[in-house]
């Protein structure tokens, strides 16, 4: 297998994990089902697992809201490649006044 059929598969098993997601999601309103889902998918790799938990802590979803925690799962999920890890980062440190603090914002 060359590295564009790697690439092929690996995109098309994203796909299906987001499919999976998105479906839990319209099955049940148990976030923490969603978030234990989450969690056992971030423990092997993931790293859009690892943003979207991010996200839950950042919002309190399922859990208490809890920016450092969602700080570590946005850094873990930028480790691992995920394209809007960085953002979601600067805005949950702006949210914090820890941005200005590092000097990521003016």
């Amino acid at each position: 297998m060359n590295q564009y059929e790697v690439k092929l598969r690996q995109e098309a098993a994203a796909r299906d994990e987001v499919y999976l997601f998105r479906e839990l999601l319209k099955q049940t309103d148990d976030i923490s089902i969603v978030k234990e889902w989450l969690e056992k998918r971030a423990s092997e790799g993931d790293a859009a697992a690892c943003c979207n938990l991010g996200y839950l802590y950042e919002m309190g979803w399922g859990t208490e809201s809890d920016k450092k925690k969602a700080m570590e799962w946005y850094r873990k999920a930028m480790e691992l490649g995920d394209s809007d890890a960085e953002e979601l980062l600067k805005r949950c440190k702006k949210s914090t006044g820890l941005g200005k603090f590092f000097g990521i914002f003016s």
